[in-house]
């Protein structure tokens, strides 16, 4: 792709995109090649094969393709680069594309900020016990205030788990309460404002915690049964990441014991909760399908790093890659 740096269309350079991108925008990618949008959510292995079979660079969402599997990445012979949607990729066979030779872009840091402002949002809200007042205000005419007292968050200490984008953004907002900030983030080094400790130390001292780390094979169940009995009683934890780093079984088991005073958490996204999920039993907890990102200005950059990342790949000049 080395002498593609020009701003020409390039005859039979073909783009499919799995994802339902504004008109002004696919207007942009057809500058320099073709372009074809495949509609619909969750789309089957078998459909994706045959669509991109003679593809050289194509868009991926999770909420339309997941996973992006190795049988997928094999049928585009022509396949040379894909571009995520989303900041994480473990919905992708990355080590397929490394053997393949496929590079890929993603969105990183485009929705920082807005979820940074959900975790917030969520922080307050279960310290506040704003959604549970409300839902036994309209459901069950509650309006005894000595009923749902709630706790401060001014000059107490959060403990942010990963200082990526969102976790720094975490940081600032902190600051505006006062806060002792402690962070858990093996790339980081403490400053006068943030203090790096480890797991241990942050969970112990923490009256809040926030999830913001990666999904990856190191942090899957980092946070379990043990590591909750550390944290202090009457703890906030605050989770958009999913899941798959926080055990869901020994939140449960906290939040009925008293342990944990409020769980925030986005689920997998496009997916519903059922409606017997032990999540939904407790008042406590604040539970919704992924929805931390999505906010107007978000997705708007969302949406503009995507396509640029599409057409500076074909110009030669690749943005936002994923090292291999």
């Amino acid at each position: 792709m080395g002498n593609l740096a020009f701003y020409g269309k390039i005859t039979g350079m073909k783009v499919v995109s799995f994802f339902f991108l504004p008109k002004s925008l696919r207007a942009k990618i057809k500058t320099v090649a073709d372009l074809e949008v495949v509609k619909g959510l969750n789309l089957k292995e078998n459909f994706v094969v045959q669509k991109i079979k003679d593809t050289d660079i194509a868009i991926f969402a999770p909420s339309v393709v997941k996973p992006v599997s190795r049988k997928i990445l094999n049928s585009g012979k022509r396949l040379k680069h894909i571009s995520l949607i989303t900041s994480g990729y473990d919905w992708v066979d990355t080590r397929a594309c490394k053997e393949l030779g496929i590079s890929i872009s993603r969105t990183f840091g485009a929705n920082s900020e807005s979820v940074a402002e959900h975790t917030w949002a969520l922080i307050l809200a279960l310290s506040k016990r704003i959604v549970e007042y409300h839902q036994d205000a309209k459901n069950k005419g509650a309006c005894d205030f000595r009923n749902y007292e709630g706790v401060e968050v001014w000059k107490k200490t959060i403990g942010i788990l990963g200082l990526g984008n969102i976790g720094k953004k975490v940081t600032r907002i902190a600051q505006g309460f006062e806060m002792k900030i402690l962070a858990f983030d093996r790339s980081e080094k403490s400053t006068k404002q943030i203090k790096i400790v480890n797991l241990d130390t942050l969970l112990r001292r923490s009256d809040i915690i926030t999830v913001s780390l990666p999904t990856t094979e190191e942090t899957t169940g980092l946070i379990g049964k043990k590591e909750i009995q550390k944290m202090k009683k009457g703890v906030i934890m605050v989770n958009t990441t999913g899941d798959e780093i926080v055990d869901k079984k020994a939140v449960i088991e906290g939040i009925a014991s008293g342990k944990i005073r409020g769980y925030g958490i986005d689920t997998a996204i496009m997916k519903p909760i059922p409606k017997n999920d032990p999540y939904f039993e407790y008042p406590n907890i604040i539970a919704i399908p992924h929805n931390a990102f999505n906010t107007e200005e978000s997705n708007e950059r969302v949406n503009e790093w995507l396509v640029e990342n599409v057409v500076s790949f074909v110009r030669g000049k690749p943005k936002r890659l994923i090292k291999l």
